[in-house]
């Protein structure tokens, strides 16, 4: 998942601006708000993924890597 989802209007636009859309079944999408959360935040500040972290990647049947892609791709960078 290292670019956004091609077929997701709002992952796309997230990719090129500010954007804060996003589809409801969309894996990157999903990623994305993980990206954009204070859960990721505080993990990579801290530099270990936490139990409340690795909760949320279950929720969202994500990856951190997933994660951490979507907030590369993202205009805004995920949480900085």
């Amino acid at each position: 998942m290292n670019e956004p989802q091609l077929e997701c209007i709002d992952c796309m636009s997230a990719a090129t601006g500010v954007h804060h859309g996003f589809t409801n079944g969309c894996r990157g999408c999903a990623a994305r708000s993980a990206a954009r959360g204070l859960d990721f935040a505080r993990v990579r500040s801290a530099g270990v993924l936490d139990r409340d972290y690795r909760v949320l990647l279950d929720l969202l049947s994500l990856t951190h890597d997933d994660v951490k892609q979507a907030a590369e791709a993202d205009a805004l960078g995920g949480a900085r």
